[in-house]
């Protein structure tokens, strides 16, 4: 058992159950103001944060963007890591187990934190490419969704000869995996009309699933391998960004995943439901603006029974004429009372000719981490 266990530790760190994913932060400059990018995005991520946002752009742009996102909720894999110094060198259907009752009151105790709702580890990857010119994008980008948790069985939990139903030595705790990667390639347009813009994106979603059920008690073979599935579907987004007269104030919208699209895996469907969120922002000056974002809708997650919806602020200096970007931010997740606030940095280095960008983000648990980078040229 607890080999199986810091095994389990391991798997969750990649994998999980769902049917929906949150809204993701694509790029180093998005991460490094905390998220807020619906108004502000003036790079190729505005196929991802609003494609209304290419409108008007005469050069060539072109993109990298990489990044990765980790989160853990309610600590499990420390109360996976404490199951397993409580177990010692034994597994669970040792007859000496028994001999210590204190030991199998804690592990209870255990058990059940780890059936909390919400309980989970999820991840969040992105790599792309794209380029703009005028009214018109192309992009591919790929996104991965990574998840995680294990369902208890509280009811044999008791104290015991091995041989009785309810006996421990018999639980049938059980551990879903489910991961999915979504490998967008778009068609983006945008057109201005008075102070509006206006854009989309057309996109075709190849999706692959990756999933695996595991009852640890009865099956041990947790290291096996994942059932896979592929799927595509066509999705569309939509974007507005208003410039109020004088353009210093801006308010963007975007909705992405209009149709939530639906892809199969081993076990069902998992389903990209339609995502809404709003942007405002005011530019100070030439070299200094402040942004806000958020969520509209209440977004599912990779854990189950965790929902996701984020309030966000950031704040961008440029200096050394322009060449040199400073960033600042925070997000806070407001769907959950409990979700401690991210603090969030980037830098900006470079010319329009080449340019690298760095973001990075955690709480003061650091039970959240997310880190960016991308370079980007314009012709």
């Amino acid at each position: 058992m607890k080999g199986r266990l810091v095994l389990l530790i391991a798997v969750l760190g990649f994998a999980g159950e769902v049917l929906a994913a949150g809204f993701a932060v694509v790029g180093p400059r998005a991460l490094g103001m905390g998220g807020a990018q619906v108004a502000v995005v003036d790079d190729t991520t505005a196929v991802y944060w609003n494609p209304a946002a290419i409108a008007g752009y005469n050069a060539l742009k072109l993109g990298f963007p990489l990044g990765v996102q980790v989160v853990e909720h309610n600590d499990i894999t420390d109360t996976l890591s404490d199951i397993d110094d409580v177990l010692g060198d034994y597994d669970l259907d040792e007859p000496e187990v028994y001999l210590d009752e204190g030991r199998i009151s804690r592990l209870v105790e255990l058990f059940r934190k780890l059936d909390e709702p919400g309980t989970g580890v999820e991840a969040c990857g992105n790599i792309g490419l794209v380029a703009s010119r005028g009214n018109i994008a192309f992009g591919v980008i790929d996104l991965a969704y990574f998840g995680g948790w294990v369902t208890m069985d509280l009811d044999r939990v008791e104290i015991g000869d091995s041989s009785l139903p309810n006996s421990i030595a018999n639980n049938e705790s059980s551990l879903t995996v489910l991961g999915f990667e979504s490998r967008e390639l778009s068609v983006s347009y945008a057109k201005k009309i008075w102070h509006l813009l206006v854009g989309g994106n057309v996109k075709q979603i190849f999706g692959r699933s990756y999933y695996k059920y595991v009852n640890v008690a009865e099956d041990r073979d947790v290291e096996g391998g994942l059932e896979e599935m592929s799927s595509s579907s066509l999705a569309f987004d939509a974007g507005l960004l208003y410039h109020l007269p004088g353009g210093q104030l801006k308010a963007g919208l975007v909705v992405r995943n209009v149709n939530s699209p639906s892809f199969s895996y081993e076990g069902g469907e998992i389903e990209l439901k339609s995502q809404v969120r709003a942007g405002v922002a005011y530019e100070m000056n030439e070299n200094l603006l402040m942004a806000c974002d958020l969520d509209i809708t209440e977004n599912e997650t990779m854990t189950t029974g965790y929902d996701d919806r984020k309030l966000a602020f950031g704040i961008e200096k440029k200096v050394l004429a322009e060449s040199v970007a400073l960033r600042g931010g925070i997000y806070k997740n407001i769907a959950e009372s409990d979700a401690d606030p991210v603090i969030t940095a980037g830098l900006g280095v470079g010319a329009r000719e080449l340019k690298f960008d760095l973001g990075v983000g955690v709480n003061l648990d650091f039970d959240e981490l997310a880190f960016s980078l991308a370079l980007s040229t314009v012709f």
